[in-house]
């Protein structure tokens, strides 16, 4: 025989304060109450900065500003038979903001016409440049990767004579850091090492760009 005889019940837990924006005290709340964001030091009163469409939010001392972090793919390839670089997608293009600091990273796939013809890869900004650098790690075959690195846009780095032949795609990383001190974009450029002979940029390569 039990000793004791307990009531099972399907009514909610009665609310402390007996509804569910109220309580007594930030702990004592009622069972479906949103507790607030509480500092534990301050207040600090945060006045609104700039915040520009689809940025994120982060305190700067004591106001609250826009920070700037995209990323985007391509959604239809490209190929180039020239050595003059032309902008890989506009999608894989980044608009900077004036006075601010970026850091930036493209993941490409590529393919080339022949064995003897590389993929050459480079960053460009129409804006005003405080510094500027920029790095390529790419694989040229399954065992073998060419690096480099720039401090000027538009130059190109890569092994201008090797490449995949019309084989397996290769993969490529190009990183890089800029400062502007006027607004512009920045934009992942491309171009063939050997003239008249293709190099190609599949779909859904993608790159990162993030306001320091």
């Amino acid at each position: 025989m039990p000793l004791s005889n307990p009531i099972i019940s399907r009514v909610a837990p009665v609310k402390v304060g007996g509804n569910p924006s109220a309580g007594v005290g930030l702990l004592a709340s009622a069972f479906d109450h949103v507790h607030p964001l509480i500092e534990t030091a301050g207040p600090t009163n945060l006045s609104l900065g700039g915040v520009l469409s689809n940025e994120m939010i982060r305190r700067v001392s004591s106001a609250l500003v826009g920070r700037s972090i995209v990323t985007d793919q391509n959604t239809s390839s490209a190929s180039s038979s020239v050595v003059t670089p032309a902008d890989v997608s506009s999608r894989l293009n980044f608009a900077l903001k004036a006075a601010e600091e970026y850091a930036a990273l493209w993941v490409i796939h590529y393919n080339t016409a022949a064995a003897g013809t590389g993929l050459m890869l480079g960053v460009n900004f129409d804006g005003t440049i405080d510094d500027l650098r920029y790095g390529l790690l790419i694989a040229t075959g399954a065992t073998t990767i060419y690096s480099g690195s720039a401090t000027s846009p538009d130059t190109l780095l890569g092994a201008a004579t090797t490449g995949t032949g019309g084989g397996t795609a290769r993969m490529a990383l190009m990183a890089a850091y800029i400062r502007c001190a006027t607004a512009g974009t920045m934009a992942l450029r491309f171009a063939s090492g050997v003239a008249a002979s293709a190099v190609t940029i599949p779909t859904h390569c993608f790159g990162i760009c993030i306001q320091r």
